[in-house]
């Protein structure tokens, strides 16, 4: 069922009421953004569609009133005022059903309207930003990717469905041991000379489900890439090796003692040479440089976080801070830039804009997978992919989902998802501090990272551009929340990431795609509030005017009232923090399709095979143990590397 011409009307209004300030001269083409967000639904799974038709047959219908108490009128009848105060309402109703409806519709309606480009390519709130774009009159030189020749059947030694990190690790070891290896990858290729920095474009093309992917009851944003080279290729650049207590907990849980050996580190090591990971030549940001300042101050360990990039401050690191989006220049040592290339070094090739429905078998072994090969003027081609050895390095939502649709079935398949859940803290500063701009996510705060036991958070920086602050930033009316906004340039933000206890799990919707099952759990919650308490105070310490919270209520709060630890908590307890009430993010998925030594707990063998399936192997974070406790993709690359060596390769 597709919308309706009512429904796009409809939906304009709801659009206006977020973002327009002025009726009579409107600053946002709001026909075009509503057909974007309808767009964009038409490409969700059926659960889904259905669910937001629902939502805005209630808008057209003169019951809405009840939701909000308000008039008996439908949406479309009543005035500005009173369709700003549905939104109001709804944000801290105590339904959770409406709450995930205001989150849906003020998240995409801010993020598009303030990312919004008119066909000159013109932000349209630069005036009120004053964002500074990034320089695309360079002409990048592109790589130059080895692509399979499309056919109806195609044979390999090796296929690999997906081209992140785990992928291009096994791509490499395969490819350096003489076998013809295939990488398909669902997403298209974007060369470098198409990377213009341009946010909702870039996003669009660059992230699953164009950047709208939550999980199920709509609490959480997701990122997670798609594009050629996968999470690495628009990702912050931050390197960790998973620390050691980590992985004495990884080998606790799998029974794989390895963990802790010194083949283990020789993995380690090994990926990070390759990455070129390195910290020597970071230049902090103004961002970074307000949590180095705070944590020192307060006395709380704060560090240095290595990068896998090369060649970035020649000129300051000012072109720097659309990692995001991919690095136009090339600098990003992403697995499309290394393992990827050895591959293709070594003769592997890429099918990209392939998307692999199911994989096939002869009795209980793997011999292919079959697929949809979409060209970029959308015709679609059925591809059958003979393989001797398959490796399924989707990532850990479409991991599972893939062995799940293939007939594979396992107690534990699809369970054990980790997200590292992570809630922004806004501040507002006397000084400009542009903090999307210079290189990003250079520092941590580690102060808390064991808050009990094994478990607790690591405050970062992200790179807070236009659309993502507007994403996240509380809503009250337009004129207040463009107000806040006019305010970019001097808004530092952090960002908690919480190592979760707590798992949620991937499950299959009617046509076969992701579901995303996963609720904070309450002790992940309660450290995520202590590290969001933590963060204000740093803010506070590095001179911050006032703190912003991350929830629904707009609020925000003066440094003087979050040094005064009483005041502070409780400013902090008179809010309600159930689901739906507060910005939440992840961009780490974990742990899906976890390996062991035992059947019973683990769907993955050490080496990475199924079990029980001869030639079927899962390489990527879904075979995390538990979560990694740091951002992942170095312990991805180690994993994979550890596993192709107990194949001999």
């Amino acid at each position: 069922m597709s919308f309706s011409s009512d429904d796009g009307r409809l939906l304009q209004l709801i659009v206006a009421t977020f973002v327009e300030t002025d009726e009579q001269h409107p600053r946002y083409p709001i026909a075009d953004i509503a057909a974007q967000i309808l767009a964009l639904l038409e490409e969700k799974s059926p659960e889904e569609r259905s669910e937001f038709q629902q939502l805005l047959q209630l808008f057209h219908s003169p019951f809405l009133g009840f939701t909000y108490g308000g008039a008996f009128r439908s949406f479309e009848q009543l005035n500005k005022t009173e369709r700003e105060n549905v939104f109001q309402s709804w944000s801290q109703s105590r339904f959770a059903k409406l709450r995930k409806g205001y989150q849906a519709l003020k998240k995409l309606s801010s993020f598009i309207s303030y990312s919004y480009r008119d066909d000159a390519g013109t932000l349209l709130t630069a005036d009120i930003t004053q964002y500074k774009d990034l320089d695309t009159s360079d002409s990048p030189k592109n790589q130059q990717i080895p692509f399979q020749h499309l056919s109806n059947h195609i044979q390999c030694e090796v296929l690999i469905i997906g081209s992140g990190a785990g992928a291009g690790v096994a791509a490499a070891r395969f490819a350096k041991a003489g076998k013809e290896v295939l990488i398909v990858e669902k997403a298209a290729w974007m060369p470098f000379s198409e990377m213009n920095g341009r946010e909702a474009e870039m996003v669009s093309q660059q992230y699953e489900e164009r950047g709208a992917l939550t999980n199920v009851d709509g609490s959480m944003t997701i990122f997670a890439g798609a594009t050629l080279g996968g999470g690495t290729s628009i990702n912050w650049q931050a390197c960790f090796k998973t620390p050691d207590y980590i992985l004495e907990e990884w080998a606790e849980k799998s029974g794989i003692q390895a963990f802790t050996s010194k083949a283990y580190q020789e993995s380690q090591d090994y990926v990070w040479d390759r990455i070129g990971a390195g910290n020597e030549a970071i230049i902090h940001n103004r961002n970074n440089q307000l949590l180095i300042q705070g944590s020192k101050a307060l006395h709380q360990t704060v560090n240095d976080i290595a990068k896998n990039s090369s060649h970035c401050n020649a000129d300051g690191a000012e072109s720097c801070g659309w990692c995001g989006f991919g690095c136009r220049k090339g600098s990003k040592q992403s697995s499309l830039a290394t393992f990827l290339q050895d591959a293709f070094d070594q003769g592997a090739k890429v099918l990209d804009r392939c998307y692999i429905e199911r994989l096939t078998f002869s009795g209980n072994a793997v011999n292919g997978a079959e697929g949809i090969h979409t060209d970029a003027q959308g015709k679609q081609t059925f591809v059958k992919i003979s393989a001797e050895k398959v490796i399924v390095a989707a990532g850990s939502i479409h991991s599972p989902a893939l062995l799940m649709r293939s007939g594979i079935r396992h107690p534990q398949l699809g369970k054990n998802l980790y997200l590292h859940p992570v809630v922004p803290v806004p501040a507002l500063y006397k000084e400009e501090v542009k903090a999307w701009s210079g290189a990003m996510m250079t520092s941590t705060n580690d102060e808390y990272i064991q808050l009990e036991g094994r478990y607790g958070y690591k405050i970062e920086t992200p790179p807070p551009h236009s659309g993502l602050l507007a994403l996240g930033m509380p809503w009250n009316s337009p004129q207040v929340f463009e107000e806040k906004m006019k305010s970019i340039r001097n808004m530092g933000v952090f960002i908690v990431l919480g190592r979760d206890e707590f798992t949620g799990r991937i499950a299959l919707s009617k046509d076969g795609r992701p579901q995303i099952h996963y609720q904070l759990h309450a002790a992940d919650q309660k450290r995520l509030m202590h590290g969001m308490m933590n963060a204000a105070r740093i803010h506070a310490a590095a001179g911050a005017q006032e703190i912003a919270l991350p929830h629904v209520r707009p609020t925000f709060l003066s440094s003087e009232i979050v040094q005064d630890e009483k005041a502070f908590q409780q400013a902090v307890d008179t809010l309600r923090w159930k689901k739906g009430d507060f910005t939440l993010f992840s961009a780490h998925q974990m742990g899906t399709c976890r390996m062991g030594t035992f059947y019973s707990e683990s769907v993955v063998r050490p080496d990475g095979q199924v079990w029980n399936v001869p030639g079927l192997y899962v390489m990527d974070a879904s075979v995390f143990p538990v979560c990694s406790g740091v951002n992942p993709m170095v312990s991805i690359l180690a994993v994979v590397d550890w596993m192709c060596r107990q194949q001999g390769l």
